[in-house]
């Protein structure tokens, strides 16, 4: 009778511990709406169908990405993106051989927007994505066969933690190169800075605007979303990287970077769900 008794009590032990780890897991969802909820200024109800919309849009995003579609289907995807400001791209680019850095976000799809632009680049110039992770083969296999030889391939890849400021600085020190970077990374990429985003103090990485301003090297805000219909590809204005009169190094890392924000804040009030990262909204703001 003993052991019969050691494993009915394993077994309610068994499953006291699921139920509370099921709770435990509950809570925290639980609380991680509220705040999400609290920072966007959005009911529970309406954040937690954002969520659902954001984890099938970089459903469908990354199988997109890491699935290696047939030449028509991918042909005929990426004619769905619009760069209403394409000539504008084309004269900003015509005359300036300066390097530049294309200040972008996890928004829409931003893995085959920024390819699209890139393809507008004069043939010669030098063209670069700093990533975190290296790409498969599958997404290159997309890019040549939609884009052909003006597509990227893996020279063009700059992994993280293959790499540091030393280097990109004589990248982009040397002229005639193109650098896609990221500027909305959370906590744990990078040195950050405060800002305001969402009528609140936040935290986003300084790199981009540090690394401008200390190689001289302008700035491009770019983003990408989807309409309903189709993908656009959207930029601001070129952000100069000249310190004001009297300015500190600091000081205008921190404006850089506001503007950065600002022009990203515009689109996630009006397409939350395209943003990779909606689900760590909170760990974008300081504890109080």
């Amino acid at each position: 009778m003993k052991p019969c008794l050691s494993l009915r009590s394993e077994l309610e032990e068994s499953t006291s511990a699921a139920q509370l780890n099921t709770q435990e897991k509950h809570q925290s969802h639980t609380q991680a709406l509220t705040l999400i909820s609290a920072f966007m200024h959005e009911p529970v109800r309406i954040v937690e169908t954002s969520l659902k919309k954001n984890a099938a849009f970089l459903g469908i995003q990354e199988a997109r990405r890491n699935t290696v579609i047939g030449r028509r289907k991918i042909t005929d995807y990426f004619k769905t993106f619009r760069i209403e400001q394409r000539q504008d791209y084309l004269d900003l680019i015509k005359d300036d051989r300066r390097s530049r850095i294309l200040a972008t976000y996890h928004f829409g799809d931003y893995v085959y927007g920024m390819n699209t632009l890139a393809c507008l680049e004069k043939p010669g110039r030098r063209r670069y994505v700093l990533s975190h992770s290296a790409a498969n083969e599958a997404y290159f296999k997309n890019l040549r066969a939609g884009f052909g030889d003006r597509a990227i391939n893996h020279s063009s890849e700059i992994i993280c933690s293959q790499t540091n400021a030393s280097n990109l600085s004589q990248l982009l020190r040397g002229g005639n190169s193109t650098l896609v970077l990221f500027c909305d990374l959370p906590a744990g990429f990078g040195e950050l800075t405060e800002v305001h985003f969402l009528n609140r103090i936040a935290k986003f990485p300084k790199g981009p605007a540090l690394l401008a301003i200390s190689n001289r090297t302008p700035l491009l805000p770019v983003i990408n979303y989807n309409d309903g219909l189709n993908n656009q590809i959207e930029f601001a204005t070129q952000i100069e990287p000249r310190l004001n009169l009297d300015e500190t190094l600091q000081a205008g890392v921190k404006r850089i970077t506001q503007e950065l924000v600002n022009f990203f804040e515009r689109y996630f009030l009006q397409y939350p769900e395209q943003w990779r990262y909606l689900q760590n909204l909170p760990l974008y703001f300081l504890k109080p």
